[in-house]
């Protein structure tokens, strides 16, 4: 008979499961043979079993073993890790008791069971649910299962998460529904009735309410199954909310594309790379008087916008082979309008490429350039027309842009400044491209040509004279005018336009005519001087000499009448005689202060406009009133005195002849500066066409008179109104007497 501890042995190395005796120190007392297989050479009585086991699970071990040792009466339970013999890892599911025999000593029964498998299997069921968890997160995705019999509903986390709400128990569909939207709940019901009546598959969109707030919107799919005698609904809810707003978003982008893609004026559409087209707005159909259905679906050049023309279908199809190639084509082109007429277009093909960058489709795109073109056209023609006009001017042309630039000079303008178009074209003004002169001679800078200066101001230049000095000494004078060029109502100047007018021949007979016009003033000025002095020696001399001479006369006739014959006759004729010497001595007078008035030199031009006023008005019956303002103390200039009383002789003369008037008033006063005398008539006024083409000698003389001192002699009147004549004299020019 065997001792108990080799039955033992044979019975515990034939059980199916692993089994070990250990004492508390975790040392082998005992090992059956399937679990010595397992952990290889060296699992013997006296080993130690950590050697076996995993390090991060000794103190797990450690402490089944003491929880074991210290409760006898009851088994523990554990789990750990092993290593096997062949280096594997092993999970073992351990089984604990407590063993106190004489034959093995007090220690720890380890039964254990290897279940790496199954908690493989389990972790890898995990891992997939935790997966299918996170996708039904990530997609928002949730399965649901629905009782039809109760109502009673099993969902995933998902479905709770969608809705915002918390996983409750029990929960059916009518919990649920009370998330729906109201305009949503009616139908849904009659969908699921549906799905329960055919077992047709289902799918839909509706909206939810979570009770955060907001508006979402899921997509439910599932069908209907029996299970035994049950109805169940089963299948999926995902958030398709992005989806929607996406789809909402793009509806209203394509009905703002189509807006937009019919209200422009361009032709616009679309085609595949073959040239088909797919797309085309309201401005391309009416250019061609089409409704969209009978050109889409059609090769572009076979529309009737471009049939009829072999060049034109040639060059369309050759720019639509351009484009699918990727490349962006743009050319002008015609059209024939329904009416016959040709179109020009500024027509252009670009490429779409889809994310691999294959081009997909093209978008024809052309604006109708008709006008354009014509007008480009007219203008071009009107270019040519303005520099022919330009080239065959006499004057001289010169255009420059805004940098200053000389654009243009025609012919006139080169003979002018003796140079070639050459040496001006694309130069600046600023530079000193001739040698320009002021009037007094000097060298004038570039910057204050003319031309230069409208570029500077803006402003333009008018009549301005220079002086372009020749090579051979001489100087050529040019009248110039500058005109800038703005850019619409803007102050941003685009060019300027100069003239040049050459005037030397005439400044030259201008400064002779005013040379010859000098010296005839100074003649007449200085026969003036020498007629004033004649009369003055006249009249000093008829004063003194047959003044005196007369009254000597007449002393000795006095004398003959008081000692002469007592005769009547005698008597008589000596009266006679008196008489006449009388009178000769009154006319001598007269003679005297007509030539010269004394009054004037004594008195001055105040007093001497007093006596010819009345001298005039006791001769024509006028009355005549005369104001003196000035200093009665201020003489002036004997020679001004002289032209002024002159000229009022002459006005006065004037009114006698022809105003036929009864009054003349004469104020002679200073004002802003100035030395006024005023000669003003009631009669019947002078016309300005009387006096634009009067040749007068007494009103050219007025005028000549004052000129010396830069005085002005206006003549002005109104039929039935009257005459004035009005001399000034600024005073800066009126020297007092010496």
């Amino acid at each position: 008979m065997s001792s108990p501890a080799s039955f033992l042995q044979t019975l515990v190395d034939s059980t199916l499961g692993l089994m070990a005796f250990v004492d508390e120190h975790l040392t082998l007392r005992f090992i059956n043979e399937r679990l010595a297989q397992m952990l290889g050479p060296g699992a013997t009585e006296g080993a130690a079993l950590p050697t076996w086991i995993h390090t991060d699970d000794h103190n797990a071990v450690q402490r089944l073993v003491a929880r074991t040792l210290v409760t006898p009466d009851r088994e523990q339970r554990g789990s750990f890790r092993v290593r096997r013999s062949d280096g594997a890892w092993r999970i073992l599911d351990v089984v604990s008791r407590t063993l106190n025999e004489p034959a093995f000593g007090r220690g720890v029964v380890l039964g254990a069971f290897d279940v790496t498998e199954r908690v493989v299997v389990q972790q890898r069921l995990k891992e997939r649910e935790e997966q299918l968890e996170r996708a039904q997160r990530v997609a928002r995705i949730a399965t649901w299962e629905l009782n039809a019999t109760n109502g009673s509903l099993e969902a995933s986390e998902q479905l709770f998460r969608l809705y915002g709400i918390q996983r409750q128990t029990p929960f059916t569909l009518d919990d649920l529904m009370v998330y729906f939207h109201p305009d949503d709940i009616e139908w849904i019901d009659q969908a699921l009735t549906k799905a329960k009546q055919t077992f047709e598959p289902f799918r839909f969109v509706h909206r939810i309410c979570p009770p955060q707030g907001g508006l979402r919107y899921v997509r439910v799919e599932g069908e209907a199954e029996f299970y035994g005698d049950t109805l169940f609904l089963f299948g999926t809810v995902q958030d398709v909310t992005e989806e929607m707003e996406a789809q909402q978003a793009l509806r209203a982008s394509e009905r703002r594309f189509r807006a937009i893609f019919n209200s422009t004026f361009q032709f616009i559409g679309l085609l595949d790379p073959n040239g088909t087209l797919l797309e085309i707005n309201r401005a391309a159909l009416d250019l061609g008087e089409l409704e969209a259905e009978a050109v889409q679906g059609q090769l572009l050049w076979e529309t009737p916008w471009f049939a009829g023309d072999a060049a034109r279908v040639e060059r369309l199809q050759r720019a639509v082979q351009e484009a699918a190639a990727g490349a962006f084509v743009r050319y002008n082109t015609t059209v024939t309008r329904p009416d016959g007429q040709t179109a020009t277009l500024d027509f252009s093909l670009k490429p779409v490429r889809d994310a691999s960058g294959e081009v997909v489709t093209l978008i024809p795109e052309a604006r109708d350039i008709t006008e354009q073109v014509q007008a480009q056209y007219a203008l071009s023609r009107s270019e040519e027309l303005l520099r022919s006009v330009i080239k065959a001017m006499a004057e001289g042309v010169l255009i420059v842009n805004a940098r200053s630039h000389i654009l243009e000079a025609n012919d006139s303008l080169v003979r002018m400044l003796g140079q070639s178009v050459e040496g001006l074209e694309g130069h600046s003004v600023m530079e000193r491209l001739w040698n320009a002169v002021g009037l007094d001679g000097e060298p004038l800078d570039q910057e204050l040509l003319p031309t230069a200066q409208a570029l500077l101001t803006r402003q333009p230049q008018r009549d301005r004279l220079v002086g372009i000095q020749q090579d051979h000494g001489e100087v050529r004078w040019l009248l110039i005018n500058a005109e800038p060029i703005l850019r619409g109502d803007t102050q941003e100047i685009y060019a300027v336009v100069s003239t040049f007018y050459d005037v030397t021949e005439e400044r030259r007979l201008r400064l002779a005519a005013e040379a010859s016009r000098r010296k005839l003033r100074e003649l007449t000025r200085r026969l003036q001087q020498a007629q004033e002095e004649e009369r003055t020696r006249l009249a000093r001399e008829v004063h003194d000499v047959l003044g005196q001479a007369m009254t000597s006369i007449r002393l000795d006739v006095r004398w003959l009448q008081d000692h002469g014959s007592p005769e009547a006759e005698y008597a008589e004729r000596a009266a006679e005689t008196l008489a006449l010497v009388d009178r000769t001595i009154q006319t001598v007078r007269r003679i005297s202060h007509t030539l010269r008035p004394g009054i004037l030199d004594h008195f001055g031009l105040g007093a001497a406009l007093e006596w010819q006023a009345d001298e005039v008005a006791s001769r024509s019956g006028l009355t005549c009133e005369v104001f003196d303002a000035t200093d009665e103390t201020r003489r002036l200039d004997k020679d001004l005195e002289t032209a002024l009383f002159r000229i009022f002789q002459e006005a006065l003369t004037n009114v006698v002849r022809h105003a036929d008037a009864s009054t003349v008033t004469v104020q002679l006063y200073e004002h802003d500066g100035e030395l006024v005398l005023d000669v003003r008539d009631d009669g019947r006024g002078i016309r300005e066409d009387d006096l634009a083409a009067s040749s007068s000698l007494g009103l050219l003389n007025m005028r000549e008179r004052v000129l010396p001192w830069q005085g002005t002699v206006r003549i002005h009147g109104t039929p039935g109104g009257g005459t004035t004549v009005q001399v000034t004299i600024p005073l800066e020019h009126t020297p007092p007497a010496p």
